[in-house]
């Protein structure tokens, strides 16, 4: 359903309503943006200028904003368009996730990785090839350093998580392998006794 909303570029005629559903996405009326969700009469996957409403929302670190656009059923594997140099700030092929990496949006982040398809975009490389840890700009100066080392280390202990479940997933898969196997060993055994 959102890769259908997203194939579907919308042509702004209305610049006015563009306008609108741009301040919704920078978070100006929340509440606004939820009843209109709510009633279906706005789409989560809206595209913008540069990307959908969950890219300008994690850009300017909205943390409520992006919290419900979630909530009304936002994917955040959704890619901003490959050429999105009308959008500062945003690359093409970049997540949810990609964003808030690059514009150290900390509140954002943690908004994105406490859903799944937020904590599935740590493994999805952008169109330049890059994850979103490798997105998170250490040059940044102050407060925005800080975030962006808060991003990352956010970012590093979801890889943790996600290769400790894969870890605990293959030994799983293993154990039923083995007991499905000495279930066939012992019931081949007991079938040669009998002969």
């Amino acid at each position: 359903d959102a890769a259908q909303h997203a194939d579907k570029a919308i042509v702004w005629s209305n610049l006015a309503l563009h306008d609108e559903v741009s301040e919704l996405a920078r978070g100006c009326d929340n509440a606004m943006l939820e009843e209109l969700l709510a009633r279906k009469c706005l789409s989560p996957h809206i595209r913008l200028q540069g990307g959908f409403m969950m890219h300008k929302a994690v850009e300017l670190d909205k943390g409520p904003t992006v919290k419900i656009l979630l909530k009304y059923g936002a994917d955040c594997t959704l890619a901003t368009p490959k050429a999105v140099s009308a959008a500062p700030g945003l690359k093409g092929g970049d997540t949810a996730l990609h964003v808030a990496a690059r514009a150290s949006s900390l509140e954002a982040a943690v908004a994105l990785l406490d859903c799944e398809s937020g904590r599935r975009c740590v493994s999805i490389k952008n169109g330049e090839g890059k994850l979103p840890i490798e997105c998170v700009d250490n040059a940044k100066s102050s407060a925005s350093a800080a975030k962006a080392k808060k991003i990352k280390k956010l970012l590093q202990e979801q890889e943790q998580r996600e290769k400790q479940e894969q870890k605990q997933r293959a030994a799983a898969a293993a154990a039923a392998a083995a007991k499905g196997g000495g279930k066939k060993a012992a019931a081949s055994g007991a079938a040669a006794s009998k002969a």
